[in-house]
C-alpha cells in the first residue's frame, strides 16, 4: 500500500446502528438511574414517571440532528474559498470527538475548540486560517443555536404545562 492509498474504513450496516442505538439507551438509562440513587435523589423516580417521553424522544432526535448540522458545516467551513474537500465520514468523526472532548474537559469547552483547531491545522490550513476558520464556524454553530432557542421559547409560550 503506496502513502497516498488508505486503508478502507469500517463498513456501518443497519444492524451495527441499532446495535449502537439500544446501547446508547440503556447505557444511558442505567446512568441516570444509578446516579440518582447513588446521590439520594427518591424522587427521580417520581420525576422520570412525570416526563413528557415524545419530547424526550424529540430532543434526542434533536441531538442527532445537531451533530450532523455540525458536522455539514465543518465540512463547509474547510471548503470555503477552494479550501479542500473533507470526507463526510471524518467531518464526524471531527464533530465527535469535539463534543467528547468538550465534555470530558471541564475547560468550558476549550477542549473541543482545540481539537477542532488541531484538526484544521491537520488538514493543512496555517495558523492565522485554522483560527478564522474556527471562529467563523462556531460564530454560525451559536447563531444557529440562537434561533433554535428563539423557536423553542415561542413553543414554550404555546404550551402552559
Amino acid at each position: 500500500m503506496t502513502p497516498q492509498e488508505t486503508a478502507p474504513g469500517p463498513t456501518i450496516d443497519s444492524r451495527r446502528l441499532v446495535l449502537g442505538a439500544v446501547a446508547a439507551v440503556l447505557v444511558g438509562a442505567l446512568l441516570i438511574i444509578s446516579i440518582g440513587r447513588l446521590a439520594g435523589f427518591a424522587e427521580l423516580t417520581d420525576t422520570l414517571d412525570a416526563a413528557r417521553w415524545p419530547w424526550l424522544v424529540a430532543c434526542a432526535f434533536g441531538q442527532v440532528l445537531v451533530f450532523a448540522g455540525y458536522a455539514g458545516a465543518f465540512r463547509h467551513a474547510v471548503a470555503f474559498d477552494d479550501g479542500p474537500a473533507v470526507p463526510t465520514r471524518a467531518s464526524i468523526r471531527v464533530v465527535t470527538a469535539s463534543f467528547a472532548m468538550t465534555q470530558l474537559i471541564a475547560a468550558g469547552g476549550a477542549a473541543g475548540l482545540a481539537f477542532t483547531y488541531w484538526a484544521l491545522r491537520s488538514i493543512g490550513f496555517a495558523t492565522r486560517t485554522a483560527l478564522v476558520r474556527l471562529i467563523a464556524l462556531n460564530t454560525s454553530v451559536y447563531m444557529v443555536f440562537a434561533m433554535i432557542s428563539w423557536l423553542a421559547a415561542g413553543l414554550a409560550l404555546l404550551d402552559p404545562d
